[in-house]
């Protein structure tokens, strides 16, 4: 009977971790380590009329960024403008 007891509640704490790593790895955009998610809007108007490889600069509350038109990285999709060192996703 107390192993079941142990067995059960190792189980419950098992899933709430499980569920609670779920839930950060969705609020910071699904994947670990990044932001992660769609480009801001801005990023993809600053690319509406250039190329693929064309400098870009987008203004945001977070300040002006310059970088470069990339397309995402399957080739499907919208050019958004990429910061210097950074990759799609």
């Amino acid at each position: 009977m107390k192993s079941k007891t142990i067995a059960s509640t190792l189980f419950v704490v098992m899933a709430a971790l499980s569920i609670s790593a779920c839930s950060s790895d969705n609020q910071r955009g699904g994947k670990r380590g990044g932001s992660g998610g769609k480009p801001p809007a801005e990023a993809f108007e600053a690319c509406a009329s250039k190329s693929e490889g064309q400098s870009c600069t987008v203004s945001s509350s977070r300040g002006e960024m310059s970088g470069t038109c990339k397309a995402p990285p399957k080739g499907e999709g919208e050019l958004a403008c990429v910061p210097a060192g950074k990759r799609p996703k």
